[in-house]
C-alpha cells in the first residue's frame, strides 16, 4: 500500500511538473505577443509622428501576464493540492507503520507459534 501510495505521488507529481512547463509556454507566447504589440504601437508612433492613445487593452494584458506569472510561481512551489496530500497520507502512515507489516506479522506469528 505504502508503495503505491508513493507510485501515486511520484505520477501526481509528474503532472504538475507538465503542467507547469506548459503553463509556462503559454505565458511565454502570450508575454511575446504583448511585446509585439507594444512594439508595432512604438513604431507606427515613431513612423507617422503620432501619438496613440495609452491602450488599456495592452496594459491590461500586461498585468494579467504578471499577475498569472506571479502564481505560477506560487504554485509551482508548493506543489499540486492532490500530491501535498499524498505526501500527508505517506508521512502519516510511516509515522504509525515505521516497519513493513508483512514482516512483522510473520514474526508476531513465529512468536505465538514457533512451530509452524
Amino acid at each position: 500500500m505504502y508503495e503505491k501510495m508513493e507510485s501515486k505521488l511520484e505520477k501526481c507529481q509528474l503532472k504538475s511538473l507538465t503542467r507547469c512547463r506548459r503553463s509556462e509556454g503559454v505565458l511565454a507566447q502570450a508575454r511575446s505577443v504583448v511585446a509585439k504589440r507594444a512594439e508595432a504601437q512604438q513604431r507606427y508612433q515613431n513612423a507617422t509622428g503620432q501619438l496613440l492613445k495609452k491602450d488599456k487593452t495592452l496594459q491590461k494584458w500586461s498585468e494579467v501576464l504578471k499577475q498569472a506569472k506571479e502564481k505560477q510561481a506560487a504554485l509551482a512551489a508548493k506543489g499540486s493540492p492532490h500530491a501535498r496530500a499524498l505526501a500527508r497520507r505517506l508521512v502519516a502512515i510511516s509515522t504509525y507503520l515505521p516497519l513493513d507489516p508483512q514482516a512483522q506479522k510473520q514474526l508476531l506469528l513465529e512468536e505465538i507459534d514457533p512451530v509452524h
